[in-house]
């Protein structure tokens, strides 16, 4: 299937899965400033971005948050742009927390040092200093990032 319309009447693009029909949206979120989808946009002389996520399917059914983030900013200085996509890590109660935290700062890092070894220690060091509560590790996140400087692509390892 191709595409397609689902039973409460929204298109489709494939089979959605029966994990997707017998879920649906899930409940409203009570008290959560996190969206269920995030969309953004945007272009420069060389380059053409566009991200989004989705509160997924587990998370609908748990009543959950989604825990992803991601921040496409570019620096002021230059024609250069960053890219960080954050996962935070679902069986940690406030991870989304670390991953929206990483998206802010990684930026910030990158464009001081101009080094992802440099920024990504530095950010990961100011991540522990709030990711423990009691003694007790209540968030942490994964991390994918990427610099664009003209036709040159400088990913984070």
């Amino acid at each position: 299937m191709n595409g397609g319309v689902t039973p409460r009447g929204g298109a489709s693009l494939g089979a959605p899965g029966r994990t997707a029909l017998e879920i649906g949206a899930g409940p409203p979120l009570m008290g959560s400033a996190a969206p269920d989808h995030a969309v953004s946009e945007c272009t420069t002389d060389s380059f053409e971005f566009r991200a989004a996520s989705c509160r997924g399917l587990q998370h609908r059914a748990n009543g959950t948050p989604r825990q992803d983030a991601f921040t496409i900013e570019s620096n002021p200085n230059s024609d250069a742009v960053v890219v960080v996509v954050c996962d935070g890590v679902g069986s940690l109660e406030r991870s989304a927390e670390a991953a929206a935290f990483v998206c802010r700062r990684l930026p910030a890092l990158y464009w001081e040092n101009s080094d992802w070894a440099v920024a990504i220690s530095a950010v990961s060091a100011e991540l522990a200093e709030i990711a423990c509560v009691n003694g007790e590790l209540v968030m942490a996140t994964t991390v994918v990032a990427a610099a664009f400087t003209g036709q040159h692509v400088l990913v984070s390892r």
